[in-house]
C-alpha cells in the first residue's frame, strides 16, 4: 500500500517547473509514496466565512493529518530587481541592498512551519536560485536539498537526477524511511497494558 505523503509546491510558473513536479510526482509513486498535493478545487473560500487564506490554511492543515510525511518545494515564484533588506541592530536597522533575487511563494513557509509543528518528516527541496530564509535554511528537523532549476532546463531530468544523486541516497533515503516509520506507527493499535 503506497504512503501517503503531501507534496506542497507553489503553482509553476514555466515549463522546466511543470515537468519537474510531474516527474517528481511520478517517482515518488515508484518509490511507494502516494503524493497529494492541493489543486485549486481543494480550497473552498465559503466554507471559510470567503476568505481565501483561511481556506488554503484549512487545506494544509487537512494534508498535513492525513498524510505521514511532507515534502516542500520552494520554487521561483518573484523575481526582486533590486531593492534593500533591512537587518535590525540595536536601535535601528541597517540596509542591505538585494538585487536579481528570486523567491518562492510565502505559503511554502508556512507548510513547513505546519509540518514541522505536527512533527511530520519534512523534506525541503529548494531551487538553487531561491533566496535562503526561515524554514528553507537546513536544520531543526528540517531536510534540505537544493536542485537547479534553469529556465530552459529539462525539468524531468533535473527530478530525475536528484532522485538518483547520492545526496538523496542520504537526505532524501533518511526522510523515506522516517515517512515509512511515521505509517507503520499510525497503523498500529493502542496497546492500553503496555507503558509508555
Amino acid at each position: 500500500m503506497a504512503i501517503p505523503i503531501f507534496l506542497y509546491h507553489p503553482p509553476a510558473i514555466d515549463s522546466p517547473q511543470r515537468q519537474f513536479l510531474r516527474t517528481l510526482r511520478e517517482l515518488l509513486r515508484m518509490r511507494g509514496f502516494l503524493p497529494r498535493t492541493i489543486d485549486s478545487y481543494d480550497v473552498h473560500p465559503q466554507s471559510s466565512g470567503g476568505n481565501f487564506n483561511s481556506g488554503r490554511l484549512e487545506v494544509i492543515h487537512r494534508l498535513i493529518n492525513e498524510t505521514d510525511g511532507v515534502m516542500c518545494i520552494a520554487l521561483r515564484q518573484t523575481y526582486i530587481a533590486s531593492g534593500f533588506k533591512l537587518t535590525p541592530n540595536s536601535d535601528y536597522y541597517s540596509e542591505i541592498p538585494v538585487g536579481r533575487e528570486w523567491i518562492t511563494s510565502p505559503w511554502v513557509h508556512v507548510a513547513n512551519a505546519m509540518a514541522w509543528q505536527a512533527g511530520l518528516p519534512l523534506l525541503v527541496i529548494k531551487d538553487e536560485d531561491v533566496y535562503e530564509q526561515g524554514p528553507l535554511e537546513a536544520g531543526n528537523g528540517i531536510l534540505a536539498l537544493i536542485t537547479r532549476l534553469d529556465p530552459g532546463s529539462d525539468g524531468g531530468w533535473v527530478a530525475q537526477d536528484l532522485l538518483e544523486s547520492p545526496h538523496w541516497n542520504t537526505v532524501g533515503g533518511q526522510w523515506e524511511q522516517q515517512c515509512r516509520a511515521v505509517a507503520k506507527r499510525k497503523g498500529e493499535p493502542k496497546r492500553l497494558y503496555e507503558k509508555t
